[in-house]
Order: structure tokens, then C-alpha cells, then sequence
């Protein structure tokens, strides 16, 4: 048996060296055919037969250099050296590799096991083993390798290669040159001499003599991938980038994961103007390295070349802080955030290039990014740009904008910067003309604007526009047959221009029905030919609701949608209308129409927004109109009318700081200007009891802001927390006179009943309810003071606020307490399940319910709604609901918790201690 597995295990043997020679042939065949993969396959299957075979190690090292896997040949070559396989073909392979990479360590090792190789082998390895020493600035060590290359007989090239790394160690640098022209005459091309010629060129800022010597080497040997790279980057330098996009296509396509080539190519791209390509690259490079800044700055500046935004502003929103206040890709940073309507993060933006030196671009973009801050309410940061503009602008545009800003701004002076534009210009664009007269009309300089108005009449152009500014001054004038007169000379040169037949609509006089009916012929007129006119709508509807037949222009409004179901702006506006009809239901209708679900313009979802939150308000769906202001405000926290509507609701639902954070955060952060915000802001600072603040704010108010009924009362208020009622009530009878509102009418009551009695005060009250009967906070307060001494009178007011309220829970709980003390049981009960269905945690409810279901003999209930309460509570109870809760602890037997309980707490009422007296006397005693 022994001998049978002995030559089993021969025959083995003899077979794995079989196939060793076949695979290593084969493998060797395969690289004569340039079938390098295929080698690859085959002479790792003879490594695999024959791990010690030196000649199988070598060509796979050989096929692995061919494929690109120079870590791989790396290894081989080493494992075949250290196998014993001929140094003179391993080390000039392993020579190149170790320089390629960089390996230094390597080279320095392998001069040690070159010891008996050829000359020129030998003198290669002493070549680059100075090379490193080079590099490495150690040029004494480097000189003394030289001279060790210099006994070698038959040196060779690398023998006069030496002599010239020779020259560049003195820095002789024309010597060496020389010296390498040289070598390049007796051995031409020879790759040391070209790669080191160019570097010297290059160093030498010889770029275009470095460039055609790097052609010649690329050409010789086209596998060195970084002297490619190299040409590739010296052909940039020499402003030929269709010789460099050439070459980095190359690279890119047989390095798709090479940063730095990517990047480069990417630049090349830019640099032909090819910026789809160059965005894809610098996208490639990303992928690569998400954190390269250069591929980040270029798919940003290549992203607005193609327009597209948003691409912008997510690469260079990352990298901006990291660039020069001078760098363009600042600037187009902020063009594209306010192209995004982020006017707010271009003004961010801009604030890198304070202090720069700023050209005419950026006076156009910083008076552009101006404006876009005022459409959002920022008027702080509009004021801050606007500071920093510089004065010398002079390009006619940006004159225009910045005037346009001033005006936007109460800043007249802008006027002066629209006329400066026309003068820059030889001919006066009719838009430019339009602005300015709208200029002059809204400063009231009508001598200008009436010149202006001559200017555009004789040029052709702007003639129409020009009568029509005429007759607008005309008619401010109070010139009222001379404005007619101009509007029909405008009539003769367009006689379909809607325009001007609205205004000859208009301009006459219309004080009575007759003069109505005319008007309004002429403005159907209009309609049938325009039927979507805006402003032909909007007074046709004027006209027919101040004269009692609104529904004609509904039924327009209707008729014409039903063709034109997708007019989003008529939709709007047909909306609104039916809001200020009273029919929110069918507003609401239009409004929750697929069509809005489309992406708006921006002025058109403020309109939007708008009208959905007051067509909630009037179909009374408070909680819809809660949202849809929060959501709006959170969107646009600097937009005015979100600000106001969300701070009007959270007042009206008692949140009082929650509504001066948000007028405190518009007047610190966006504006303190806007006087309907400001008187907001001093509202909530009364309710928050924040009364220095108050006082300092309004001190800062102009005398007629003052004067406001509304601002008299906010001050009346202020007295009265104060404690100050004689100075607090003639303030609020003045408020209360112009406007009796909820909050001055309470006010009132208190300081009448400081300053005059309760019977003053109540009668005043009495008085209000009747003539206010949808004053449902005051009707409450009314059946308050009512309770326990008019209990019919209370049970009647609590009913109607009710009525107007049916969600108030104090009014349901307060109506089912007077109603237990009527001893009318069953109607109490249900007022106050009502109340517990609204509140159903509140303390106070479930006492109150608690209490009814006792007296109706429900005792378990009672004991579980005040067991709640406590829990609720936190046993923090008023004496009352406490002695209630150990009443019901007695009546169901639970007296040994009803004494754990009071010997928990102190009873400090002294009618509620009598009371616990006479129940401990009944249930224990």
C-alpha cells in the first residue's frame, strides 16, 4: 500500500511541473501576442503550480506592467529577484518602478543586490539612487554616487547622464542643459535626458521649448502617464487648451478615477468654453473627492454657464467663505442666489466683498440684491447694502436700480439717480421713462413729470405714453376737462389701447347712479373686448358694489374662468371677490383647485396666501387660518402681511409671547419702520406687561401716530397695569369712542369701576353687550359679574356667548355652575359635558362636573372626574375643589384616604373650613 501512495504521489509531483511549463508558455506567448490579460490569468496559475519558480515570477511581473497593476509587478519582480532570477533584467524594471513611485527606501535596497550585474545596469541604479538623493536636497551624498557611476566602465548613457545631474547639484543649469543635448545627440530620445531636459526647461520658465521637448517624450513613451499630465498642464500655461483637452481626454478615459486629472480636465473644459463637459468632469472629480475644492468651484461656475441655479448655490455656497474677496465666483454665487429668489443669502454673500474694491458689476448686483431685500421685508439689510454701494456709479442700469432701491426705501434722492441714467444715455428707453414718471408722480414733482411728459410726446416711440403721463398730472391738478381732453388726443394715435379707454372711463366726474351707468358702458365695453383687463375688473366690481349690483362682475368673473379655467391671477382675483361678498365656501372652492398646487410666482403665492387666509377667517375655520399663518411665516419670516396675520391670531388665542417673539424678531432683524408691525409689537408688549419697553417705544412715535384712537388705548392700558386708573380713563373713552374693540371695552370696565364703582362700571357694560351683541369676550365678562347676584341675567349671557363661541369653555363651565346653584341639574350637566368635551385635563371643569353628577347621585363618577382633577392638578387645587374632593371621598366610603388627604394639606378659606368641619362631623364623628 505504502509503495501504491508513494508513486501516486510522484506521478503528482510530475504533473504539477508539467503544467508550471505549460502555463509559463503559454503565458509567455500571450505577452508576444500583446494579450497581456489573458498572460495574467495564465502565468498566476503557474506561480500557483510552482510558488518558488523565479521565471514564472518574472513574466508575471512583466504581464502585470503591461495591464496598469504596478503594485503587482512591484511584488513580483521583488519575489523573483529574491528566487535568484538574472538581476541584470530584474533591477532596470524595478529601477523605473521604484522611481515612478517614489520609493526610495527601494532603491537604496536594491543597490545592495545588484552586486555582479552588468555596467549599464549597474550605472542605471546608481543614476537613480542619486536622483533620490537629489530630490531629497542631499547633494553631497548625490555627488558622491556620481562619482561612484563615473569608475564604471561602460557607464554608458548613464555615465553622461551623470555628469549632467552633476552640473544641476552646482546649479549650472546651461551646463547641464548642454551636457543633455549631449546625450540626446549619441543616444536620441533616450527617456532620462528628454524627461530631464524638460524639467530643466520648465524650471527654467522656458514653458514653450519645455513643451516641445515633452512632446518628443510623450510620443517615445506614451505609458508615462504624469509627464502627460505635465505637457497637458504646460500646454494651459501657453493658452493652448485644445492641445491640453486632448491630452486630459486621453488620460480621463484611461484613469476615469484619477482625481487631479479629472479637475484638470475639467479646467481644460472651462477653458474652451465647453461648460457642459466641464461641469460632468468636475462632477467626476467630485464623486472622486467630495471635498475638492477646485472641482467644487468649477461645477459651480460652470452650473451658471448652463443657467442652472440651484446648482450654484449648492457647490459654491460651500467653498465661497474659502475664496479671495476678489473672486468672480463670489459674485456669481449672489447673481444666482437672487435669480433662487434668495435675496436674503445673496445679501450674506455679498458681505465677503465689503472692503474690496468694487467695479461697476458689483453696483449692479449689490442694488439688484437691494430691491430683492425689500420685496422680502428685509429693509435693515436693504439699508446695509445700500450703505455700502459705492457713489461714483456711473453705468446707466445700475443708476437705474439704485434709484429704484432709494424709492422702494422712502428715499427720494433716488429721483435724482433715475434722472442721472437718462442723461448717461443718448436715447431714453421708454421703460426707463415709465420709471421716472411713476418717480415723479409718487414725489409729488409734477413740473418734472410734466416736462418728462413733453420729452416722451415728440419722440414717436413714447408719444402715447407721453399724453397719458400729461393727463395723470391733469387730473392731480384737479384739471380735470383738460386731463379728458389729452387721454382722447392718446385715444386718436391708439385707439384699442385698454389703458386709455379706462382712464376716459374714469376721469369724468361720477356722483350719482346715471354717471355710474355710463361709466360702467364703457368700461363692459372694454371687458368685451379684454374680458381678463385687471383693472377694468376691479373698477367695473367697484362701481357695481358701491351701487348695490356687485353680482355683475361675479357672473363675469364666472363666465369667463369657466373658458379659462388655468388664469391663475383671475382666479385669484375672483376669489378675493367672493370673500368680500360673504361667500368664503365658494372662495375656498377656487382656491383648493389643483391648479394652485402648481409652482407659483412669488408675487402671485403672496396673493395666494393672502386670500386663503382670510377666506378661512370668514368661513370661521380658525384652526385652518392658525396653520396656514404659521406655515407662511415660518416660509417668509420677513414677509409683512405673514407677520401681521400670525400675530393676530396667536393674540386672538391668548399667546402673548409667542406673538411678541414674532414682532420682536421682525423689528430687531428685518425692519422697526413698518408702523402696523411696530403698533403690533406695542400691543404685545402691554399684554406681555413689558411697560418700559412700551413707554420707550412709544415716546419714538411721531405725534400723529399718537393721536391714533388705537394707540391712546394701548397707553390707557399701560396706566391701568400701572395702576394709574384716573390717567387711564380718558385715554380709553377716546380710544373706545373710535373703536370700541373687546380688549379697550375691559379696560374701560376696569377703570370705571376704579375710579367710578361697580354700579357705573356694570351699567357701562349693560350698555355695550346691547349695542355690541357680538362682542362675545365682553357679553362673558358681563355674565361674570352677573353670577350669583342676577342669575338669570348671567344665565342669559352665557347662552349668547355660546351662541357666538360654542367652543368657550369658560362660558359652558361657568353656565353649568349657575345652573347646579338653580338646582336646574339636567341642563347643567349638559353645559358641563359640553365644557369637559372642550377641556376635558382643566381642573376647574371637572370639579364643576364632578359637583352635578353628586347632586345627581352619581357618586362613582363624581369620585373618578374629581380624582382626575387632582391628578391634574397636582393636588394644586383651590380650597373649594379640595373639600369637594374629600366630600366625594366620604360619600363613597373612602375615609381613610379623606383623613391621609387632610392631614396632607391646610385649609386656609374659612368657608370652605366650616364647610370640612360640618362633613368631618357627618362622615366621621
Amino acid at each position: 500500500m505504502k509503495n501504491w501512495i508513494a508513486g501516486a504521489m510522484g506521478l503528482a509531483l510530475v504533473a504539477c511541473g508539467s503544467d508550471n511549463e505549460n502555463y509559463l508558455e503559454s503565458g509567455k506567448q500571450s505577452i508576444e501576442q500583446q494579450s497581456f490579460s489573458t498572460a495574467v490569468i495564465q502565468l498566476k496559475n503557474a506561480v500557483r503550480q510552482q510558488p518558488e519558480d523565479a521565471e514564472s515570477r518574472y513574466f508575471l511581473a512583466v504581464a502585470y506592467m503591461s495591464v496598469g497593476d504596478v503594485s503587482g509587478a512591484e511584488k513580483e519582480f521583488e519575489r523573483a529577484l529574491d528566487l535568484g532570477y538574472d538581476a541584470n533584467e530584474v533591477v532596470p524594471n524595478l529601477t523605473k518602478l521604484y522611481q515612478s513611485k517614489g520609493n526610495k527606501k527601494g532603491i537604496h535596497k536594491l543597490v545592495a543586490k545588484a552586486k555582479g550585474t552588468r555596467p549599464q545596469v549597474l550605472a542605471e541604479l546608481k543614476l537613480s539612487q542619486a536622483k533620490v538623493y537629489v530630490e531629497a536636497g542631499e547633494h553631497e551624498k548625490a555627488q558622491a554616487v556620481l562619482d561612484e557611476l563615473k569608475e564604471i566602465p561602460g557607464s554608458g548613457e548613464f555615465g553622461l547622464l551623470g555628469l549632467a545631474y552633476s552640473f544641476v547639484i552646482k546649479n549650472n543649469i546651461d551646463a547641464a542643459l548642454v551636457q543633455l543635448d549631449n546625450v540626446l545627440e549619441r543616444y536620441p530620445n533616450q527617456q532620462e535626458a528628454l524627461r530631464l531636459k524638460g524639467r530643466l526647461l520648465l524650471a527654467n520658465d522656458q514653458k514653450e521649448q519645455a513643451a516641445n521637448v515633452f512632446v518628443t517624450y510623450t510620443q517615445q513613451y506614451p505609458n508615462d502617464v504624469n509627464s502627460k499630465a505635465l505637457l497637458a498642464r504646460l500646454y494651459m500655461d501657453l493658452d493652448k487648451p485644445e492641445q491640453a483637452d486632448e491630452l486630459f481626454n486621453e488620460l480621463a478615459k484611461a484613469f476615469p478615477k484619477a482625481l487631479e486629472i479629472a479637475t484638470l480636465q475639467a479646467n481644460t473644459k472651462m477653458a474652451l468654453r465647453q461648460y457642459e463637459q466641464a461641469n460632468q468632469a468636475a462632477e467626476r472629480a467630485l464623486l472622486i473627492n467630495s471635498e475638492d475644492v477646485t472641482a467644487r468651484l468649477i461645477a459651480g461656475v460652470s452650473s451658471y454657464f448652463l443657467n442652472n441655479h440651484a446648482d450654484v448655490n449648492r457647490h459654491l455656497s460651500l467653498v465661497a467663505g474659502l475664496l479671495p474677496e476678489s473672486h468672480p465666483a463670489i459674485r456669481i454665487l449672489a447673481d444666482s442666489q437672487l435669480k433662487l429668489g434668495q435675496s436674503l443669502d445673496a445679501s450674506e454673500t455679498l458681505t465677503a466683498i465689503q472692503g474690496a474694491d468694487l467695479n461697476s458689476g458689483d453696483a449692479l448686483l449689490m442694488t439688484q440684491v437691494g430691491r430683492g431685500l425689500v420685496v422680502d421685508g428685509q429693509l435693515k439689510k436693504a439699508k446695509q447694502i445700500l450703505s455700502e454701494i459705492p457713489e461714483n456709479v456711473e453705468q446707466p442700469e445700475s443708476l437705474v436700480n439704485l434709484g429704484l432701491l432709494k424709492l422702494s426705501m422712502n428715499d427720494v434722492s433716488g429721483v435724482e439717480d433715475l434722472e442721472l441714467a437718462t442723461e448717461k444715455l443718448d436715447k431714453q428707453p421708454l421703460q426707463l421713462q415709465q420709471v421716472l414718471a411713476i418717480a415723479y408722480l409718487k414725489s409729488n414733482q409734477l413740473d418734472k413729470a410734466l416736462e418728462l411728459a413733453e420729452q416722451m410726446i415728440a419722440q414717436s416711440e413714447s408719444q402715447v405714453q407721453g399724453f397719458l403721463l400729461k393727463s395723470r398730472v391733469a387730473l392731480i391738478k384737479g384739471q380735470r376737462d383738460e386731463s379728458l381732453a389729452l387721454l382722447q388726443q392718446a385715444a386718436e394715435l391708439a385707439p384699442n389701447n385698454a389703458n386709455i379707454q379706462l382712464a376716459l372711463a374714469l376721469v369724468p366726474s361720477i356722483n350719482n347712479v346715471a354717471d355710474a351707468e355710463v361709466a360702467l358702458n364703457k368700461l363692459e365695453a372694454i371687458l368685451e373686448l379684454e374680458p381678463s383687463f385687471t383693472p377694468a375688473i376691479t373698477q367695473h366690481y367697484g362701481l357695481t358694489k358701491r351701487f348695490g349690483v356687485p353680482q355683475k362682475m361675479t357672473v363675469h368673473l364666472a363666465d369667463y374662468l369657466q373658458q379659462n379655467p388655468s388664469d391663475i391671477e383671475r382666479s385669484l382675483l375672483y376669489a378675493n371677490i367672493l370673500i368680500t361678498e360673504g361667500h368664503a365656501k365658494k372662495s375656498l372652492e377656487i382656491l383648493k383647485s389643483e391648479q394652485f398646487n402648481a409652482e407659483l410666482s412669488k408675487p402671485l403665492r403672496e396673493t395666494y396666501n393672502g386670500i386663503l387666509a382670510q377666506a378661512y377667517i370668514q368661513d370661521r375655520q380658525f384652526d385652518k387660518a392658525f396653520d396656514h399663518y404659521k406655515t407662511w411665516y415660518q416660509t417668509e419670516p420677513s414677509n409683512v402681511n405673514a407677520v401681521k396675520g400670525y400675530t393676530r391670531l396667536l393674540q386672538a388665542q391668548n399667546l402673548t409671547k409667542e406673538a411678541l417673539y414674532v414682532t420682536s424678531s421682525y423689528m430687531e432683524d428685518v425692519s422697526s419702520e413698518n408702523m402696523e408691525i411696530a403698533l403690533l409689537h406695542a400691543q404685545n408688549l402691554v399684554q406681555s406687561n413689558q411697560l418700559e419697553e412700551f413707554q420707550a417705544l412709544h415716546d419714538n412715535f411721531s405725534d400723529e401716530i399718537k393721536s391714533l384712537p388705537f394707540v391712546k388705548g394701548l397707553l390707557g392700558q399701560k396706566y391701568m397695569l400701572s395702576r394709574q386708573p384716573k390717567e387711564a380713563l380718558p385715554l380709553l373713552k377716546a380710544s373706545y369712542d373710535q373703536q370700541p374693540t373687546p380688549n379697550v371695552t375691559a379696560f374701560l370696565v376696569s377703570a370705571l369701576n376704579a375710579t367710578q364703582g361697580q354700579q357705573v362700571a356694570v351699567s357701562f357694560l349693560k350698555a355695550h353687550v346691547l349695542k355690541y351683541p357680538t362682542d362675545a369676550a365682553n357679553a362673558l365678562r358681563y355674565a361674570t359679574l352677573q353670577t350669583y347676584k342676577n342669575n338669570d341675567e348671567a344665565i342669559k349671557y352665557y347662552k349668547k356667548v355660546l351662541e357666538l363661541t360654542p367652543q368657550n369653555a369658560v362660558a359652558a363651565n361657568n353656565l353649568a355652575h349657575v345652573l347646579m346653584n338653580e338646582g336646574q341639574l339636567n341642563d347643567a350637566l349638559k353645559y358641563g359635558e359640553q365644557s369637559l368635551a372642550i377641556a376635558p385635563r382643566n381642573p376647574n371643569i371637572l370639579d364643576t362636573v364632578a359637583m352635578i353628577q353628586l347632586k345627581l347621585g352619581n357618586k362613582e363618577q363624581a369620585l373618578d372626574l374629581l380624582s382626575k382633577a387632582m391628578v391634574e392638578a397636582d393636588e394644586k387645587v383651590s380650597d373649594e375643589t379640595f373639600v369637594n374632593y374629600i366630600e366625594v371621598l366620604f360619600v363613597n366610603n373612602e375615609v381613610k384616604l379623606a383623613e391621609r388627604k387632610l392631614a396632607q394639606r391646610d385649609i386656609n378659606d374659612k368657608q370652605q373650613m366650616e364647610r370640612l368641619k360640618q362633613l368631618q362631623a357627618q362622615y366621621i364623628n
